[in-house]
């Protein structure tokens, strides 16, 4: 599939161009390893076909298109950018625009897009906001299909989106619905609800011997290690108020700890919840009957959760 753009009939561009469109709404990942500007093409396909144009016209078109792209164009389409951040309006007008965008991407209305702010007794540092990291990263993937579209806007942003819907979503962990971050920890481990997770994380701070924090102070924070291990087991820095107020790592030492939540003793402890609840419940109907019960059991039930 990766080389039919460059030589392949109209027909199988066609096909693969749909074939990519349904994989990027599906399973993104699964096109890590392919070439931009063929992602780019199946794109500029798939959108003139959905339009009505006819399969060989939308070929001919998009290869004009993609592969007149010279040292020259480069520069036309760099002007056209600059133009349109100033048609955006100053640079705060520009980045609130772009803050729009995103949340409409990610269709999450009103979502917060800061990290930490909203405890207004901790101080803007050294906790900076996600923003400026959401901007740039959008700015960049959008330049980038931009380029590669040959300065299609909408294309562009649309992908741009999706690059960032790879690794960015939404977390509750710290305190804020909906709250929009990078490698949201609910998306690294989805079969662990966002309360057990954060359960699990004052139980191990407790067992370090923070046996009086407050949950609402703790947080996780992802860093350059979680992006590496970011889809196989990902681990986060640990964050509560310092002396100061400031939010600092859960250390040891010099050295910053590393957490993530423990899934399968989770899935341990669910697995012997079910197993109590369904006893307590035979018994429960044995005992109603005068049948003599199976086992002892704990009466009434109760689940006390285990520590890592």
């Amino acid at each position: 599939m990766r080389g039919v753009f460059r030589g392949g009939d109209v027909d199988s561009k066609v096909f693969y161009a749909d074939l990519v469109g349904r994989i990027q709404d599906v399973k993104p990942r699964a096109l890590d390893d392919f070439d931009d500007k063929d992602i780019a093409q199946a794109m500029m396909i798939n959108e003139m076909v959905k339009a009505g144009t006819p399969n060989e016209r939308a070929v001919e078109l998009v290869e004009q298109q993609t592969t007149g792209i010279n040292s020259g164009r480069l520069e036309v389409l760099k002007t056209e950018l600059e133009a349109k951040s100033k048609d955006m309006g100053t640079k705060q007008e520009q980045n609130t625009k772009i803050l729009s965008i995103i949340r409409d991407g990610f269709e999450v209305p009103g979502a917060n897009l800061s990290w930490f702010d909203f405890d207004a007794a901790l101080p803007n540092e050294p906790q900076l906001g996600v923003e400026p990291e959401a901007i740039a990263e959008y700015k960049r993937l959008y330049e980038t299909w931009y380029y590669n579209t040959n300065g299609n806007d909408k294309i562009a942003r649309e992908q741009a989106l999706k690059s960032m819907g790879h690794n960015w979503g939404t977390t509750s962990i710290n305190g804020v619905e909906n709250q929009l971050t990078k490698y949201p920890i609910e998306k690294q481990y989805p079969d662990m609800p966002y309360k057990e997770i954060k359960k699990d994380l004052i139980n191990d701070l407790k067992g370090l011997g923070y046996t009086n924090i407050d949950p609402k102070k703790v947080y996780i924070k992802d860093d350059a290690l979680t992006a590496r291990q970011a889809g196989r087991g990902a681990t986060y820095q640990v964050m509560i108020p310092g002396e100061t107020g400031a939010l600092v790592a859960i250390k040891k030492g010099d050295k910053i700890l590393r957490w993530a939540p423990g899934v399968q003793s989770w899935h341990i402890r669910n697995q012997k919840k079910a197993e109590e609840k369904a006893l307590y419940e035979q018994n429960r109907a044995k005992r109603l009957k005068g049948l003599p019960q199976l086992e002892e059991e704990l009466l009434p039930y109760t689940y006390n959760p285990l520590f890592k």
